[in-house]
């Protein structure tokens, strides 16, 4: 989410929801962090997919590019999981945050086709021996 910094910190502290205009604006940090990456020389590719890809979702809703499932590297299916894990589970300015197994039941059953599912399982497993 490092392109978030070249957002104004309004929008991502807003606690409600975001009109039409500020969700247009929030969907370009993949491509600020892009940016950023590329101005301060990184030049490692499975970061700046990372960085670019978090969002896309193998059903190709995603953003910033709408990009299907067999285009989505590897490293960016997993970050989305992990970046979808983590923003259930932390208080946001406009949500609570949700318990782990509720988090991962809804990346599980009702966002199964925007996530891939064997990487899924896998982080559903390695996180449930963990607890």
């Amino acid at each position: 989410d490092c392109g978030k910094c070249m957002l104004p910190s309004v929008l991502i502290n807003k606690p409600g929801r975001f009109s039409e205009s500020e969700w247009d604006l929030m969907r370009q940090h993949p491509t600020f962090g892009l940016q950023v990456l590329e101005e301060t020389g990184w030049d490692q590719p499975t970061v700046k997919d990372v960085v670019h890809c978090h969002h896309e979702r193998c059903d190709g809703s995603g953003y910033p590019q709408g990009l299907p499932h067999r285009l989505i590297p590897d490293a960016a299916r997993i970050a989305a999981i992990c970046d979808a894990y983590d923003a259930m589970t932390t208080d946001r300015a406009y949500q609570r945050a949700r318990q782990g197994v509720q988090a991962l039941q809804i990346i599980h059953n009702s966002e199964r086709d925007k996530y891939d599912k064997p990487f899924t399982e896998l982080f559903i497993r390695l996180l449930l021996q963990r607890g």
